[in-house]
């Protein structure tokens, strides 16, 4: 029987974002939370997240996190659309990955 395969994970969105005046992404982090007390806490802020902002790469990896596509085609996207300036591609794009789920911004699906 053949060794089954597993499909590759795919990063997607678990935060609310924006975009800023120039077409940048902001990512919305809560300050307290998502429990009940920092929901209460949030709301009786003026500004109740972090705003993380990306640059153009970041925003266009940000962008690709929609649940449908897998690490491999955002990094070959990603080296189609900005050649050398991102090599090596696949180093950057975990190290990236890994600051998104550092600071619960995706999940993988």
């Amino acid at each position: 029987m053949p060794e089954k395969q597993i499909p590759p994970q795919r990063p997607k969105w678990n935060r609310k974002w924006e975009t800023n005046g120039i077409g940048f992404t902001v990512i919305l982090v809560p300050k307290f939370g998502t429990h009940i007390l920092g929901k209460w806490l949030a709301s009786k802020m003026v500004e109740p997240n972090y705003r993380l902002n990306l640059d153009a790469i970041g925003t266009f990896v940000w962008q690709q996190c929609d649940g449908m596509r897998d690490f491999k085609e955002i990094a070959n996207s990603m080296s189609k659309k900005f050649g050398s300036k991102v090599d090596p591609v696949h180093q950057r794009l975990t190290h990236f990955f890994q600051s998104l789920e550092k600071s619960k911004s995706i999940t993988w699906v």
